[in-house]
């Protein structure tokens, strides 16, 4: 009788536990969309925006919570006023539901981006359009961060990659972009392994096109050694 009563009792635990981790993210989405947005555009020099919808899921990959974002767009303020830094058609990123209340680390399971649109741009002055973050004007001592994002895998889907640097004279755009990559990013020295797929790579220099809508497959392993800033190519295709 007393082991019935305690499974019983365990099974309702575990109902309730199920109602509460499906409402939640209905109950508090609305007040997580207002934050993000405010934090973001306080944060950085350029307007930060996203749909309203954002979904937020504790059971599609339980024990993982996932959050989906649509229609993300960075746009530029002061001298690239206007201009679209990234647009990211869908952004979802996996994280494992147990680090967000324990241990040092956020432990990211993926990271995806679905259809983005990346232009990074640089004018005749060397001025970047991605130098976006405001400077902290708070006077505090250095000290060591105990944040840490424990990222194992991201994926981009159909990118759209455009790099132009006008104080140069170089410009890159890659269509079709298909791109994972994996690896520990919480170690100082760790193996980063990706592939990619473009459809079409065109390059071109002082004027010059060197590649012209060119199909391109590269599988590359990266060694990284943050300490000693050392990035060093490996087994690639």
């Amino acid at each position: 009788l007393p082991m019935k009563k305690f499974i019983k009792s365990a099974v309702i635990a575990l109902c309730v536990l199920f109602f509460i981790l499906l409402l939640a993210p209905l109950l508090f989405k609305k007040q997580l969309v207002t934050q993000i947005k405010q934090v973001a555009n306080q944060q950085l020099n350029a307007t930060l925006n996203f749909d309203d919808d954002l979904s937020l899921s504790f059971i599609r990959n339980f024990p993982n919570a996932s959050l989906g974002v649509n229609n993300l767009v960075i746009v530029g303020k002061g001298e690239f006023q206007g201009d679209t830094l990234a647009y990211i058609r869908k952004t979802r990123v996996v994280i494992d539901l147990t680090s967000l209340f324990g241990g040092k680390a956020y432990r990211i399971r993926n990271v995806s981006l679905d259809e983005p649109y990346v232009q990074l741009l640089v004018d005749s002055a060397g001025k970047a359009n991605w130098e976006i973050t405001l400077p902290d004007t708070a006077q505090q001592p250095e000290t060591a961060s105990s944040f840490k994002a424990a990222l194992h895998r991201y994926s981009i889907s159909d990118g759209h990659l455009v790099f132009s640097d006008t104080s140069a004279h170089f410009f890159l755009e890659a269509r079709g972009l298909d791109h994972s990559g994996s690896g520990d990013f919480t170690s100082e020295v760790f193996d980063l392994a990706t592939q990619s797929d473009i459809k079409a790579l065109t390059v071109a220099y002082g004027g010059i096109p060197y590649l012209d809508d060119i199909a391109t497959h590269i599988v590359a392993g990266l060694h990284i050694d943050l300490p000693n800033s050392k990035y060093t190519f490996r087994d690639n295709t």
